[in-house]
């Protein structure tokens, strides 16, 4: 891993600029940058875009990443009915409530699917017509089912589903960190990566983490993943797009990356689940050997 060149000046720089911090929802984000603000200013950005002014201010960028497949799982069971966390109201305006009424496209979507395997099996649907299979598949395109529906889903306040990579980051937002010091925090490695990020600053890396970070387990069948990676294509493109500019992630034999950091591979459903792990080392091997990375 390659780390961030201690430069004179530079841990002041953190400290009085803000470091700009992307929080993707379930991405660890929330311990990172409880963590982080022990020793840095930081800004926060959470369930919206990030603005062209943030971009420009911020003396360091990072941003909490995870395999968009699991993200968007763990997203699914965060707020599914019978737990104890509310994904909000949609509206709150009084036109938008005589217009769209209370309920939200969130509210439809656990109607349709009680599980996170009912949700995959929607995604995989061929039915055209089923009003449940294009509402799965809406949460999950970058225009919201505006094509798909022929208007854009309405959702929860604090609805994380759809709220991806591609939603903090879309627009020109990518090409504006270019020049920028980008480091990533991957929800894996949560602990680790914040904590060199500050050692990188020569500033204090403070006491304990605050939480540990439970990854999963989620599990789907080969099938159903691959139906969710499919619908997330777009996802892994822009998560592959900021690792490339991030200074700790090199993507090659010093850091055991995983396997969504490397050239998205067509993916065929009902494929056998070895045939797919072979297909992985196959394409981690190709990258190393044509110098992608």
């Amino acid at each position: 891993m390659r780390f961030l060149a201690p430069l004179v000046g530079l841990a002041a720089a953190a400290t009085t600029n803000p470091v700009l911090f992307v929080h993707v929802g379930k991405t660890c984000g929330g311990s990172a940058v409880a963590y982080l603000r022990r020793a840095v200013n930081v800004t926060e950005v959470h369930l919206r875009p990030v603005k062209r002014e943030e971009v420009e201010r911020a003396s360091h960028i990072i941003v909490s990443v995870r395999d968009p497949t699991e993200r968007v799982v763990s997203a699914f069971e965060w707020h599914r009915p019978g737990g104890d966390r509310t994904y909000g109201r949609c509206f709150h305006r009084k036109r938008d409530v005589e217009r769209y009424g209370n309920s939200c496209a969130d509210d439809e979507l656990y109607r349709c699917a009680a599980t996170a395997d009912a949700f995959a099996d929607l995604v995989a649907s061929r039915n055209a017509t089923d009003r449940c299979a294009r509402v799965a598949k809406a949460f999950l395109a970058p225009d919201a089912g505006a094509k798909l529906l022929g208007e854009p889903l309405h959702f929860a306040r604090l609805s994380h589903i759809h709220r991806g990579f591609a939603f903090y980051l879309g627009g020109d937002t990518l090409d504006r960190l270019e020049g920028k010091r980008v480091w990533v925090v991957e929800a894996s490695a949560c602990e680790r990566d914040a904590r060199a990020f500050l050692a990188g600053l020569s500033l204090l890396q403070g006491g304990t983490f605050p939480t540990s970070h439970r990854q999963g387990p989620h599990a789907l069948s080969y099938r159903r993943r691959a139906a969710l990676m499919d619908a997330l294509a777009h996802e892994y493109r822009t998560l592959q797009s900021l690792t490339k500019r991030a200074e700790n992630y090199d993507l090659d034999a010093r850091r055991r990356a995983p396997a969504w950091a490397f050239a998205q591979r067509v993916l065929v459903r009902r494929v056998r689940k070895e045939e797919w792990e072979n297909s992985v080392v196959r394409a981690r091997v190709r990258s190393k050997k044509s110098g992608h990375h």
